[in-house]
């Protein structure tokens, strides 16, 4: 099993502003952090209890993540666990003789709500806790943890979920409801899609209310054997099904209009959205475990090329190993996309692959590490968003009168990549004003131009320019240069400069 480097503590990070004036620090120069007093080091280690726990055949409602086998330091205490994440997911833990106990419905619900599924399968649980112990006045310290004999900032497991009898995959799958007059003898047909879901968009009224029926239950005329709410009368937009399909609860929809109705009988799980309210984002993010991202905390912007809907990209780079997910949103709200949701066009040879080829929304996987400019093309298709993931080499140039007046793509202006994840170099500008640089996506440059503010952060472009920067935008966007100076772009965290 993999294991990494866990710690317990407070990290204080220093950030230090820079500009494309004259004016500024260099902010690749190491900055000296004050230290305060010593302190004693509190370092334990624990083992991981199992590597695998299976719901089923685990007869507690509690289960030992991790057993503590020693600890140094203040008072040699018994460790004491804090913010466990699952996945991502906060789970309430307890600290018992220096065991950290979790309850197995926690567990569950993690994996259920990282996953968006109920499939009875074995899926991976990545988790990160804190640890520490307290001093003689009751204070906590926090301690340095190993756990299975190596330094770690996470541990995982493998976690086999609850088979749930209910769930049986068919072949074809009906809408019952208002709509159609409840007729089971000729149900609403839905539509078979490749990633094994189903859908429908129907026009329907106020107060719809609504089932969904696998084929069995049509041929055997079986209401029991409906797919049904998990309370009668529930209005979720999404969820999962009651996995008591006697029940006779049915989903409403108060308010009527044209919905796209989606269900994922291997899931378990239903969603229904207004297909008039479907449009493509304004943004995409990139988040997973590269050094722009944080290790999954940060998401990532991929900006929108101006006036090209649809059509997202951002230079990244992305370690070896790495992995990570697309998401239209700057957050967990379950529109997060893996690999089997995507369609992926590996052009770059990053080598890209998924983490779990039995699973769609599974991580996607970086074999061959290096700066690539990610491509996401999105597209309304059916009633629902498509991307298409691209990775593209990343190409950075100079435009325009930095470059002698030279207004075409042309070597002669193109920036020099770091070897890991610092600051690119462009050519020594030969020409003073205004700087112009842009990012080759195979489209027209000044689609996806950017500037580096007065503040020293850049920025995309976003609006027309038939001018340049100062006139049309704003002087605090204009970035002005003379002759040999170079611009150094530093785009993991999201800064430049020139000298």
């Amino acid at each position: 099993m993999k294991k990494i480097f866990l710690y317990a503590g407070i990290l204080v990070a220093s950030f230090a502003t820079v500009s494309c004036n004259e004016d500024f620090k260099d902010w690749e120069q190491p900055q000296s952090i004050p230290q305060g007093p010593d302190k004693d080091v509190v370092t334990a280690a624990a083992n991981l209890l199992s590597n695998t726990i299976d719901y089923d055949a685990t007869e507690t409602s509690k289960v030992t993540l991790l057993t503590q086998s020693f600890i140094t330091g203040v008072d040699a205490a018994q460790l004491v666990y804090s913010n466990l994440k699952i996945n991502g997911v906060d789970i309430p833990c307890t600290s018992e003789y220096g065991n950290l106990i979790v309850a197995l419905d926690d567990i569950k619900k993690a994996c259920e709500t990282f996953y968006h599924s109920k499939a009875h399968t074995t899926r991976l649980m990545e988790c990160t806790v804190k640890a520490s112990s307290l001093d003689d006045d009751g204070v906590a310290v926090p301690a340095q943890l190993t756990v299975d004999a190596a330094t770690v900032d996470s541990f995982a497991f493998q976690f086999k979920t609850p088979e749930l009898p209910a769930i049986a995959y068919e072949e074809a799958y009906y809408y019952v409801g208002g709509y159609n007059g409840w007729n089971l003898s000729e149900p609403t047909p839905m539509e078979k899609n490749e990633d094994g879901t189903f859908s429908v968009i129907l026009d329907i009224g106020d107060s719809e209310w609504f089932c969904f029926a696998p084929q069995s239950a049509v041929d055997k005329q079986d209401w029991n054997g409906l797919l049904r709410a998990t309370s009668n009368g529930d209005t979720s937009t999404s969820g999962f099904f009651n996995e008591d399909s006697s029940s006779g609860n049915s989903f409403q929809c108060e308010k009527g209009g044209t919905f796209k109705f989606t269900i994922s009988p291997k899931d378990w799980s239903f969603s229904y959205a207004p297909v008039a309210e479907i449009a493509l984002p304004q943004m995409m993010y990139i988040v997973g475990s590269f050094p722009a991202s944080d290790g999954w905390s940060k998401f990532v912007p991929l900006s929108q090329a101006f006036s090209q809907d649809g059509f997202y990209y951002g230079v990244v780079y992305l370690p070896s190993g790495s992995e990570f997910k697309i998401n239209q949103d700057a957050g967990w709200k379950g529109n997060d996309k893996g690999y089997g949701q995507l369609t992926v066009t590996d052009d770059a040879g990053a080598g890209l692959s998924s983490v779990d080829a039995s699973n769609d929304a599974a991580n996607i996987k970086v074999a061959n590490g290096g700066w690539y400019n990610i491509i996401v093309k999105g597209k309304i298709a059916n009633g629902a968003l498509q991307y298409e993931l691209i990775t593209r080499k990343a190409d950075v140039y100079i435009i325009g009168a930095a470059l002698g007046g030279e207004w075409s793509l042309s070597d002669n202006g193109k920036f020099t990549a770091p070897d890991n994840e610092g600051a690119w170099t462009s050519p020594a500008f030969t020409g003073d004003g205004e700087l112009r640089m842009f990012v080759d996506c195979g489209i027209d440059w000044w689609k996806t131009e950017f500037t580096i503010k007065t503040d020293g952060t850049l920025f995309y472009r976003n609006v027309d320019i038939p001018n340049n920067w100062a006139e049309n935008v704003g002087a605090d966007y204009s970035c002005q240069v003379s002759s040999g100076q170079k611009a150094y772009i530093n785009f993991t965290f999201g800064i430049g400069r020139v000298e």
